[in-house]
């Protein structure tokens, strides 16, 4: 009975054993991955990747090529000239016979920032679109739509994206980096067809999206007042302009994307008109 009894035994082992041994490869089936969809998976993330770099370097190359090429057509820039007024000429009626919205040019002395403003009251409109109507990731240059596009109001705001190319308004950040840059940048022009304006900047800051800093127009002069000196203390820096602003000046606002939820301003008020 015992001898019965191991030769039962060691059936039973082989048995299992076998069985185990059949299982084996099929486990080892259902848990592994074929190296062929592992493949191609990877070539689609490559390919997705770079098609998304190509794209969005093609739309930064677009309006590279279209800003560069007014630039070099419509603007007569000579920063060694002595007066203000004579660094930059600008063939603004012509922009205009090829767009009606575009009212004026935006220039920060000593920057990149060059370029036309256009006006349509609509302010999604140029959000992605270039001023000769094509659809790009930066946009344009545009101001408010509740402002007067003669820049008459007390309070002008201009917007422009954040371009990671630092082309539009992407430059802006170097007021908050750079402890030098405003001392070197402290004036921007506006430029229409038949006056120049100068503004002094005295006031930069990260702010929210629909904070009180984006009020215009103003009709009241202690608003105005008021909010002037919001500017001044809100200023990440205290700037000497040599001056004390009041409720009779007039301000323009650069307005540009900071980090998430946020907006970067920069303010100037209006020193010089020629």
């Amino acid at each position: 009975m015992v001898l019965v009894g191991a030769i039962l035994s060691s059936v039973g082992e082989k048995s299992k054993k076998k069985k185990a041994d059949e299982d084996e490869p099929e486990k080892k089936k259902k848990s592994g991955l074929n190296p062929k969809i592992i493949l191609f998976t990877g070539l689609v993330i490559v390919f997705g990747s770079v098609a998304g770099f190509l794209f969005i370097y093609m739309g930064y190359q677009k309006s590279n090529d279209l800003y560069n090429n007014l630039n070099e057509k419509y603007v007569n820039l000579s920063e060694t000239n002595q007066q203000w007024y004579d660094m930059m000429d600008v063939d603004v009626s012509s922009l205009e016979a090829i767009n009606p919205d575009v009212i004026g040019w935006l220039y920060v002395e000593g920057t990149d920032i060059s370029y036309p403003i256009l006006y349509s009251g609509d302010d999604d409109k140029y959000l992605r679109m270039t001023m000769d109507g094509e659809s790009a990731t930066a946009g344009s240059i545009f101001l408010e739509g509740y402002n007067l596009p003669n820049f008459a109001d007390s309070h002008n705001v201009i917007y422009g994206h954040n371009m990671r190319n630092l082309s539009m308004f992407g430059s802006l950040k170097f007021y908050k980096t750079d402890d030098n840059y405003l001392q070197e940048h402290k004036y921007f022009q506006i430029i229409t067809a038949d006056k120049k304006y100068r503004y002094e900047i005295f006031s930069y800051f990260d702010t929210d999206a629909a904070f009180w800093v984006y009020g215009v127009p103003y009709s009241d002069s202690d608003e105005f007042g008021d909010y002037i000196s919001e500017l001044l203390n809100h200023s990440y820096k205290d700037i000497e302009i040599g001056k004390d602003l009041t409720s009779k000046d007039k301000v323009t606002t650069l307005s540009t994307c900071s980090t998430s939820g946020r907006r970067f301003t920069v303010h100037g008020y209006l020193c010089e008109t020629y």
